[in-house]
């Protein structure tokens, strides 16, 4: 009976240590302030992530915004957006992005979060009005309007 009573206090403890997250307010990503997106080469043709579901992405403006789902709730997970600074040559221009999700968190809830990137450290691609984004994981090109 000592050892049920234990067991169940465990488990409650726990189960209250990973803070549980609401849904995120996609729209806040303008005071989250935009990440800039890391150009380095060496990193693209390395990336390798820690588990994590993409559930949309959508670029607005100059921001490219990550919708993502993950296990975690009580320490630091965080998404990086890279570029290896080749333009691809297409019409309009292309650039091709991948994603790389750091995950230091041990607990398991469900979070839904949103990561958001500014577009304008691109600053490698040629004048263009609209660019082709390619992210790596995803089934379909994105049009970012300049």
């Amino acid at each position: 009976m000592l050892m049920t009573r234990m067991l169940f206090l465990l488990l409650v403890t726990v189960f209250l240590a990973c803070e549980k997250e609401e849904m995120p307010d996609y729209s806040d990503c303008d005071s989250q302030g935009l990440a800039e997106i890391i150009i380095d080469s060496t990193i693209f043709n390395n990336v390798i992530s820690d588990d994590f579901t993409l559930d949309s992405i959508y670029v607005e403006n100059d921001k490219i915004v990550f919708e993502v789902r993950y296990g975690g709730g009580c320490g630091f997970a965080g998404l990086q957006l890279i570029s290896n600074g080749q333009e691809q040559l297409s019409t309009p221009p292309g650039v091709e992005l991948k994603p790389l999700f750091i995950d230091k968190d041990l607990c398991e809830a469900l979070i839904s979060r949103a990561f958001c990137f500014d577009l304008k450290s691109l600053d490698f691609l040629s004048p263009s009005d609209e660019v082709l984004v390619t992210v790596d994981g995803w089934g379909e090109q994105l049009v970012w309007k300049r």
